[in-house]
Formats: C-alpha cells, sequence, structure tokens
C-alpha cells in the first residue's frame, strides 16, 4: 500500500479503515510548507504529530515569500480526543519561536481551559533559552527570547480588545457567539502576515458562528478556494455509517490506533445521550449540547389520529417572542393515552391571526377547555379569549409558572411511557429537538428565552395535554358525585 497522504489506516476488529477526511483543502507541491518545522516543535513538546495533523500543517502553513500565509483562515473540525489541542499547541509555539516579537493568542471554551493548554507548552519548552512561564491569574503568557509570548484570553464580548495578534487560535471553536468574533478578528486588521485557526469538534444548530465557518470550508473545498484551508473527519450518515457500530470507527476517527483505542471511547459514549455522543465522537452537527429529550422518543410517537367532537377536544395557544412565533395546539385523549396536533404555527411578530383564529376553533368545536400562560406575551389576547370562552361557557384556564412546569414534565413522562401520540408537525419536531428547560428547585419547565427556536408549538402542546387532562378530570369526578349527568 502506498504511504502517501492520507493513506494511513486503522485495524479496528475484522476492519480495515482509511481514516480520509470528508473534506480537505489540498497541497500545492510547488509551494514553501512550514509543516515539517510544526512537526519538529511537536516532538518537542513529547506529541508528535499523527499523519492527520501533519498534513493540515503541510497544508495550511504553505507561505508566500513575503511571509505572508496562503490561507488566512484554517478550519478543522474532528471529533473528540483526536488530537485538536496538540496540533494548536504545536502551531502556537512553533509561530512564536519562528518570527520575533509575534503575539499569539490562545482561546478556549474558558479561560481557565486555555491556560490549561498553554502550561503545557511552557513546562515543555521551560528549559529552553529565554522561555518564560507567568501564571498570575488573568495575566497567563508564556514569553519567548525573540520578544514573542502567547496569550490566552475569556471567549467573551470583552475579550481581545485594544490588542493586536498575530495568530489567533480558536479551540472549541463551536462553543463562541457571534460577539467573540466581532471582538477577536478586528485584532488582526493591522497584522497582514496574520493567520486565524479554528479547531474544534463539531457543535450544534444554535453554533451559528461554526456552522458558517464550516459551510464557508466545504464550499472552498468544491469551489477550490485557497484562501480557506479546510479539514473535517467526520460520519457520513447519508451514507450510512453508525456512530454506535465500534468496528466503523476507524473509518472518521484518525487518531484511532494511534493515541485513543476503541476501548476508550466506549465508556465515554455509554455515559453520554445518543445525541451527544454523535457530536463527540461522530463529529456531526446535532439540535442542542443539552438533548432532553432521546433522539428515538418523538419519532416512536408519531400517529395520525381523526379527531372528533365527541372525543373532548382542549386548545392551547402560545406566542413567542425570540426568535417570533406563535402556535395553536389541540389534545384529546385517545384509546392508548393522549393525543397533540399542531392545528397551526406562523412565524414572525406578527400575531394578528392568533385571535380570531382562537375565537373560531371555540365557536365551531365546542372545546373542553382553552389554555395558555399567564404573563406578558399573550397577555394582549388572553383576556379577549377568555370573555369569548365565558359567554359561550367553555373553560378557560390561564397557567402559572408552577403549572406550566407540571404541564412540561407531564408532556415529557408521557413520552417516556409511551402515552402520548402526536401529527406530522416538522414545527413540533424541531421544538423538541431544539428546546432548553429552566430549573427551579426540583421542577423543570420549557424555557422560550434560552431556546434558540421557536417553541410556541411545544409550550402549546404542552399546556393543551395539562388543561386537557384536567378538564377530563373534572369531567370524571363530576360523573361520580352527579351519575345521572346533571347537577
Amino acid at each position: 500500500m502506498p504511504l502517501g497522504m492520507r493513506c494511513w489506516v486503522v485495524l479496528l476488529g475484522r476492519g480495515l479503515f482509511v481514516a480520509e477526511p470528508r473534506f480537505a483543502s489540498k497541497r500545492v507541491p510547488s509551494r514553501a510548507t512550514f509543516g515539517g518545522e510544526v512537526g519538529e516543535m511537536a516532538v518537542r513538546l513529547g506529541t508528535p504529530l499523527m499523519p492527520w495533523q501533519r498534513e493540515v500543517a503541510d497544508v495550511c502553513l504553505e507561505f508566500r515569500a513575503n511571509g505572508r500565509a496562503f490561507r488566512h483562515d484554517v478550519v478543522v473540525t474532528v471529533p473528540r480526543q483526536q488530537g485538536k489541542s496538540v496540533l494548536a499547541a504545536a502551531v502556537a509555539a512553533w509561530w512564536a519561536e519562528k518570527w520575533p516579537d509575534q503575539h499569539i493568542m490562545f482561546l478556549a471554551q474558558t479561560r481557565t481551559a486555555a491556560a490549561a493548554r498553554l502550561s503545557g507548552v511552557a513546562r515543555r519548552l521551560a528549559g529552553d533559552e529565554g522561555v518564560q512561564w507567568y501564571r498570575g491569574v488573568g495575566n497567563e503568557h508564556v514569553k519567548f527570547g525573540n520578544g514573542s509570548r502567547i496569550s490566552v484570553e475569556s471567549p467573551n464580548i470583552h475579550g481581545a480588545h485594544g490588542e493586536s495578534y498575530d495568530l489567533l487560535i480558536l479551540d472549541e471553536a463551536w462553543s463562541y457567539e457571534e460577539h467573540v468574533l466581532q471582538g477577536v478578528l478586528p485584532t488582526q486588521s493591522a497584522k497582514p502576515n496574520s493567520q486565524l485557526w479554528m479547531i474544534s469538534t463539531m457543535g450544534t444548530e444554535d453554533s451559528e458562528v461554526w456552522n458558517r465557518y464550516v459551510e464557508r470550508g466545504r464550499e472552498a473545498v468544491k469551489e477550490r478556494d485557497e484562501s480557506v484551508g479546510f479539514f473535517e473527519w467526520a460520519a457520513d450518515l447519508d451514507a450510512g455509517d453508525d456512530v454506535f457500530d465500534p468496528e466503523q470507527w476507524g473509518r472518521w476517527m484518525p487518531a484511532l490506533g494511534y493515541t485513543i483505542e476503541a476501548a476508550n471511547i466506549l465508556p465515554a459514549i455509554a455515559a453520554m445521550s445518543p445525541g451527544e455522543a454523535m457530536r463527540a465522537f461522530g463529529n456531526v452537527l446535532t439540535a442542542t449540547d443539552s438533548e432532553l429529550f432521546p433522539v428515538e422518543w418523538w419519532p416512536r410517537a408519531l400517529n395520525a389520529y381523526e379527531v372528533r367532537p365527541e372525543n373532548g377536544i382542549s386548545f392551547a395557544f402560545d406566542l413567542n417572542l425570540d426568535p417570533a412565533g406563535s402556535s395553536i395546539v389541540a389534545a384529546w385523549p385517545t384509546e392508548t393515552g393522549w393525543h397533540v396536533e399542531l392545528v397551526e404555527r406562523q412565524g414572525g411578530e406578527g400575531s394578528a391571526w392568533l385571535l380570531p383564529k382562537v375565537l373560531g376553533l371555540i365557536r365551531d368545536w365546542r372545546p373542553v377547555s382553552v389554555s395558555t400562560i399567564g404573563g406578558a406575551p399573550v397577555r394582549e389576547i388572553s383576556g379577549q379569549v377568555k370573555a369569548f370562552c365565558e359567554s359561550r361557557g367553555v373553560p378557560f384556564r390561564q397557567l402559572s409558572m408552577q403549572d406550566f412546569a407540571a404541564a412540561s414534565q407531564g408532556l415529557y413522562e408521557a413520552l417516556r411511557v409511551e402515552e402520548l401520540t402526536h401529527g406530522d408537525s416538522e414545527s413540533l419536531a424541531v421544538a423538541v429537538g431544539r428546546v432548553r428547560v429552566k430549573e427551579a428547585g426540583d421542577l423543570w419547565r420549557f424555557d422560550r428565552r434560552a431556546s434558540r427556536v421557536d417553541v410556541s408549538p411545544l409550550v402549546a402542546a404542552a399546556v393543551a395535554l395539562y388543561a386537557g387532562k384536567e378538564a377530563a378530570a373534572s369531567k370524571r369526578d363530576a360523573a361520580i358525585w352527579f351519575p345521572s349527568g346533571g347537577r
């Protein structure tokens, strides 16, 4: 087998796999590269580069004769435990030693994490002439004898302002929000020979900054745009890759068989939710970083029930401000439990449709309950809905936040024990996949403010289910006390 680039293999179980990237920028052999020098630095740091790391360094550190990199932006994404931080440390230390008076800034998810990465460089190079490690909290940095230094910053709105950096390294970039980039990118505007490295495992659908750079990198590879260096090692779910099959891991884990073994990965995956495991070790995009509903619950509850007036239907409505959207959901009992169905959802700030729609449903169906949550978003119309319900003899229920916590947990439990079904709705599915929760003592509830999508369909579903069950229980109680059916 030829020993060219990307031709390394991993023997795992019965399988022989080639750990090739799904996307990779190409090396231009005629150009000078400093990848070899970074490899030498990695040896000095006690962590020799693996083939995948060396390939990234060779391609992304092609430099012009004037000292300017061909690729200003470098974006690299691999699964967890593959050696991202090792590569970042080697590049940072090499850069600092290569040229005098350079300022390198290293960001991780927290300042503490970044300082820990930096301490590894400092300990390994401490014996070298002129290398000094400053450990004061808030001033952690390594200074080199040529005047260069590597420092760390907090990934927040204040980090890096007022400084100029020759090399920026953003580790775990999936977790950074827009304001972090707004803070650090201008720091390179006065540095024509600068470079930006973003290294991370894939994030969630909320990782808007990182996802934008990943998409830009993929397009750069497709279009052969050499302003960006991009590498991605990840499972290809569309091609049938199974993140939970150890015999397939060698296809997308380039460190497997080098610095990590399957036996090290299995316990970590067992301790994670399925979605988090797919993100961490398949390097695939997931809905959220804290999955509330196991991924299999919602699809297995899909069922098409045809509602009839005699079922005793309950309606609930909700209005989400940011992201804006409003929804109406119906709930009714079935032979196996309860069913929720999205009646209508409209995105955007316009909610003028909501009141006439709710009133029309009350007229047409005479529901056993109409409900919503108290608070600012629906305050403008809840009073009118309540008055209309009273005029029609329909119970109106406005849930308190404590009631809503019970409703949220009630919907979760009904899904868990398979006593809840739902209709086919993309809006509901998105809300279920990306909802965040707010905890208060032993209680928790769906959090509209923290969720990065419109969760009004899920909120309305929980409220409709709660109020519908409450109305059904009240009806049963009335039947016990008044068996003749009247009062």
